[in-house]
């Protein structure tokens, strides 16, 4: 097994613990109107949930399984964003927590906050931020295995250069070459055998 592989691997179960874990706080953050995270736990829920399963699906087909290409750059970028989300959403219901607040005035309209059962609440409170880490974790991981991929292609590209005088783009690893002021994603797929 290569490190790559193992790398791919770790990525896929923190894909499918996230998830589990993002599916539960927005069950939870339902439970209670949502107005306890003023809406934050569902929202980053419903899209931390959509985001695991576009990034499984990519990452589970065939080609990028097997030639262990990393997801393009926006994914990183998703999962960054997706982490400063949950951090933010801890961070209010921290201060809804701390501050006792029974309702809420939007544009002069109050909302309730539904005053219940506090074991959900502190359920949701101590899974959010844990939510926070392991998005972090794994928009780092991610980071890394792009840059080791491209490191990996560089290095291919370049004995491709020595041996064969030809450009060569390697296979999996997406380069962002513009058209019309838009970045159109293109691979190239190009096979060789290293002896």
């Amino acid at each position: 097994m290569t490190s790559s592989y193992s790398l791919t691997r770790s990525l896929i179960v923190l894909h499918s613990i996230s998830a589990f874990f993002a599916l539960l706080v927005t069950c939870l953050a339902i439970g209670d109107g949502g107005t306890f995270s003023i809406m934050l736990g569902p929202i980053f829920g419903t899209l931390t949930i959509a985001y695991h399963i576009i990034s499984l699906t990519l990452i589970c087909t065939r080609d990028y399984y097997e030639q262990e290409a990393p997801l393009p750059f926006a994914f990183n970028a998703v999962a960054y964003f997706l982490s400063l989300g949950w951090l933010i959403t801890f961070i209010v219901m921290a201060v809804m927590l701390a501050t006792r607040v029974n309702g809420i005035t939007v544009f002069a309209h109050r909302i309730p906050v539904v005053v219940g059962s506090t074991n959900p609440r502190k359920l949701q409170l101590l899974l959010d931020p844990l939510e926070s880490a392991l998005m972090l974790d794994l928009a780092i991981r991610a980071t890394f295995h792009r840059q080791k991929a491209q490191r990996i292609g560089d290095q291919r590209a370049a004995w491709w250069d020595v041996e064969n005088g030809g450009n060569w783009e390697p296979t999996g690893v997406a380069s962002v070459k513009r058209s019309l002021g838009s970045h159109i994603l293109v691979t190239r797929t190009v096979r060789i055998r290293c002896h």
